[in-house]
């Protein structure tokens, strides 16, 4: 069965705190990792702050078995303006950056919100990700783009237009076995202690939400773990 819970909050910021109390009560209740319910918060004190309108907030959260799905709303805002907004702030004129955004659906449809754009390459391995689907490494693009500097000159290499994805948990085991996951189209398996993932790549999309579907649900059997949050932030 599917637990909703619905906050109406006032946009001021000394109500955020009872969105954190909610999530951290989640959280405890999910056995979530610290990491996990940092990066709610984070991302909700990110669209509590969007005041584009001077309605209450609407924080809804479904609870299902394997995940959390978040609404927020009414927003107004255009995505556009605030990337270019940011660009702007970074003074970024040559490099590599990443963007990131949140998905939610609501009455009027999907849409996307900003959520944070940082001057460096993304991680999680999304570097192998995106190599995995173009043969492009950013960190080495990236080098080139600095070397050729402001009066040089850089061209994008030849590359492939393929599809790829990542699907990565924590693990009960130092090193888990992945002999039983033999498909055609895994381009890389992760190699970190007590970590389980795999990088997929194919030129139709499906099938790579196909794997990433079947994966996650054979993850959640074969290693996921969760970590109590510690007391306090670590490195």
């Amino acid at each position: 069965m599917t637990d909703v819970v619905t906050l109406q909050l006032p946009r001021d910021r000394e109500f955020h705190g009872v969105a954190h109390l909610v999530l951290g009560g989640l959280a405890a209740r999910l056995d979530l990792t610290y990491d996990v319910l940092e990066d709610m918060t984070t991302a909700i004190d990110e669209l509590l702050e969007r005041r584009d309108t001077g309605e209450d907030v609407t924080l809804s959260l479904e609870i299902e078995e394997k995940a959390i799905v978040t609404v927020v709303g009414p927003f107004n805002g255009n995505i556009g303006e605030e990337l270019r907004a940011s660009d702007e702030g970074l003074g970024l004129r040559r490099g590599v950056s990443h963007t990131e955004f949140i998905r939610a659906e609501g009455a009027g449809g999907a849409g996307y919100v900003f959520l944070e754009t940082s001057a460096r390459v993304g991680g999680a391995y999304i570097v192998d990700t995106i190599e995995a689907a173009t043969g492009i490494n950013l960190w080495r693009e990236w080098a080139k783009v600095e070397i050729a500097g402001e009066h040089g000159t850089y061209t994008v290499p030849p590359h492939q237009n393929d599809y790829a994805g990542i699907v990565l948990t924590l693990a009960r085991q130092e090193t888990p076995d992945m002999a039983a996951y033999t498909d055609v189209e895994i381009a890389t398996t992760i190699r970190k202690d007590f970590h389980a993932g795999l990088i997929v790549r194919s030129a139709e999309p499906q099938r790579v939400e196909a794997l990433l579907a079947d994966y996650t649900q054979r993850f959640y059997r074969d290693f996921f773990a969760t970590a109590p949050p510690p007391e306090r932030p670590v490195e």
